[in-house]
């Protein structure tokens, strides 16, 4: 009978460990979640072009394809500078080795 007590004794123990845990995930979730956002830089689309230094063509089949984020704002189309940046970053190359 005593290996039985032990035995739930265990199992309460984890199961308040896997509380305690599930306990501080949601208290760090929430304080990003609340926590204030910088204020977000948008572009025009000819601005977004101009960045990206391609035609306005290109970047609107980017937008199409879903290959770049864009919001309507005031009706217009807007793209977030940041939005923007994960682009580059998602569609950057690493520069070949030098041979010489």
């Amino acid at each position: 009978m005593w290996n039985t007590d032990k035995k739930t004794k265990e199992d309460l123990d984890r199961i308040k460990q896997r509380l305690d845990n599930m306990e501080r995930n949601f208290k760090e979730l929430q304080a990003k979640l609340l926590a204030p956002k910088p204020k977000q830089k948008f572009l025009t689309t000819d601005e977004a072009a101009d960045y990206l230094e391609v035609s306005r063509n290109t970047l609107y089949r980017y937008m199409r394809e879903g290959q770049v984020a864009y919001h309507h704002i005031g009706g217009k189309r807007k793209l977030a500078l940041n939005d923007l940046e994960e682009f580059i970053n998602r569609n950057h190359n690493g520069a070949m080795p030098s041979i010489l």
